[in-house]
């Protein structure tokens, strides 16, 4: 964990106005998480256990929120075999310390950031990108092989200040194939049971009657879809208040329904941006 800054103007930001209050703060603490490139591993029980020891807050949920957010507050994805948060404008707003270890996780295209440091470990010059096999071949990562089971396993050089420093028994561990030069946008688990639980609500405070099931099979085969899951970013958001709900002419059971949300997303809620209703 490290020390960031906190901009007044954070407060004033509609983005983040629009988000939960614990949401706000688990954004907050990513900046304290992450490295000085602004990247942290994608481990939702460490960041939960880290953040919000005695809070029954859903890390999980409380990511893609901020995921889906206007604007993308963070971005998740995996290459090289890492599983990667990374803090959108990180650097922007922050300042790193000249003495803070380089990043030890790549960016979507799966390169890496170093920097020339002097006999201090100050930063001197930089920054420098290295490929993986760059970053093995002077010894920033090693890769070992343990013949018994042929499992590669990462290790950091012990000046190395990164989220995985928090549990120095668990290493970083990539896979044994080599890093191509896209990433892959990790799809978050779907929230299946949260948007059950949406439903339920709604419906039971319009006071309709629960006329079928929440359809989860088909919840969970759409969630790949990137639509989808920012359409229900968005009422995970703003549906508690069912304003534009009102405004549609339709219940909510009607609008939570998986075969009317693309209708929704893509004819629905534009218009009722454009009238100035959201």
């Amino acid at each position: 964990m490290r020390a960031r800054n906190i901009k007044p103007a954070l407060f004033k930001n509609e983005h983040i106005a629009d988000l939960d209050p614990y949401d706000r703060l688990l954004f907050i603490g990513l900046w304290c998480m992450a490295d000085r490139e602004g990247r942290l591993e994608d481990r939702p029980k460490r960041i939960k256990m880290e953040l919000f020891p005695c809070d029954n807050y859903d890390v999980e949920a409380g990511l893609l929120r901020l995921q889906v957010a206007d604007g993308g507050l963070i971005r998740r994805y995996e290459v090289c075999g890492f599983q990667v948060i990374s803090v959108t404008n990180f650097l922007k707003h922050q300042n790193p310390h000249g003495t803070e270890a380089d990043s030890l996780l790549p960016n979507e295209d799966g390169i890496f950031t170093r920097y020339e440091r002097n006999k201090n470990k100050h930063v001197s010059s930089g920054p420098i990108f290295l490929s993986l096999k760059e970053m093995q071949d002077n010894g920033y990562i090693t890769v070992t092989k343990r013949l018994s089971n042929e499992m590669e396993t990462v290790s950091k050089p012990p000046d190395s200040l990164i989220p995985s420093s928090l549990n120095p028994e668990s290493p970083l561990t990539p896979p044994r194939e080599t890093c191509s030069s896209k990433s892959k946008p990790k799809i978050p688990a779907c929230p299946h049971s949260e948007m059950q639980a949406y439903w339920n609500t709604l419906v039971d405070k319009s006071g309709l009657r629960r006329c079928e099931l929440w359809p989860t099979k088909e919840a969970l085969s759409m969630w790949k879809n990137d639509w989808f899951r920012k359409y229900w970013g968005y009422i995970f958001q703003e549906c508690h208040e069912s304003t534009w709900c009102k405004e549609a002419h339709a219940g909510p059971d009607h609008v939570l329904r998986v075969k009317n949300a693309r209708k929704y997303y893509e004819e629905v809620l534009p218009k009722l941006r454009k009238e100035g209703v959201l």
